[in-house]
């Protein structure tokens, strides 16, 4: 690869990573848009989490995958905000969209996957911290989590084994899960991923699981990472980062081989 090659790969990718910054600025401009009406009904962070579970599951049909970003080679990437709000979404992608909002006002929220008693990972839901306690919404069956006492739980509740109540979330009559096998979840062993949808993911889990043993099950995706516009800039930005080592390393060669003596020829002058 010449100088001039890398400068102008460098240049492209500069421009393909601007044109996902402002996409990633559209979602975000829409998510505050979506969140408005909702933001100046509710009393407090639980209410606001509450009555956008709510909006979610009301508002926007379920579809059967979550919807493409860009192109289907980029459908690991899951979909974005504008994507998801145009199109409808499955349960990973209404998980997203919630998790997005809540990022929106500065609250954390991340990503809770039930497994099947048979155990695999079957259904996504979303945990959001609240100075109250930990509270896990369901916005694609219109439902949160409590303790039998009404009490606040998470993620490690679960885990541990307690058994959750659902509660229909504010404005809606929803009955919770249908009565069928698909829905019978082993609430112990839930965790922060999908981890069992293909041979490289269990690999992984498996060896997060070496390394850090029970907490590989509550390793949180952070918020920036549930845009698939973060994912490809992060990417880019590093082969940027390579192409511009690159690129120092050939010009660095180039004035070393224009030295006196840099083709490696000696010359001998005459005394």
């Amino acid at each position: 690869m010449t100088i001039a090659q890398s400068g102008w790969i460098e240049a492209a990718l500069l421009l393909v990573m601007t044109g996902l910054l402002v996409g990633r600025f559209r979602d975000a401009m829409a998510l505050r848009r979506y969140m408005r009406r909702v933001r100046d009904l509710a009393s407090d962070d639980r209410d606001l989490t509450l009555r956008l579970g709510a909006q979610i599951f009301r508002d926007h049909p379920v579809a059967h995958d979550d919807p493409v970003y860009i192109h289907r080679v980029l459908g690991p990437l899951g979909g974005s905000a504008c994507d998801i709000l145009k199109h409808g979404a499955c349960c990973s992608g209404k998980a997203r969209l919630l998790i997005q909002c809540m990022a929106q006002v500065g609250i954390s929220a991340f990503q809770v996957t039930l497994y099947h008693r048979e155990g695999h990972a079957q259904h996504c839901l979303v945990q959001v911290d609240l100075p109250s306690g930990p509270l896990i919404v369901d916005p694609l069956y219109g439902i949160s989590f409590v303790g039998t006492s009404g009490e606040s739980m998470g993620i490690v509740d679960l885990q541990q084994g307690a058994a959750p109540v659902h509660e229909p979330l504010p404005g809606t009559a929803s009955l919770g899960y249908p009565r069928d096998p698909y829905y019978d979840f082993d609430y112990r062993l839930t965790k922060t991923a999908n981890w069992t949808r293909s041979a490289p993911r269990r690999l992984a889990f498996w060896a997060l699981t070496v390394v850090a043993g029970q907490r590989a099950s509550r390793l949180r995706v952070p918020a920036a990472l549930e845009h698939p516009q973060g994912i490809l800039i992060a990417a880019l930005f590093v082969g940027y980062m390579l192409l511009a080592l690159t690129s120092h390393s050939l010009e660095a060669a180039g004035l070393k081989s224009q030295a006196p003596g840099g083709d490696g020829i000696v010359t001998l002058e005459a005394g």
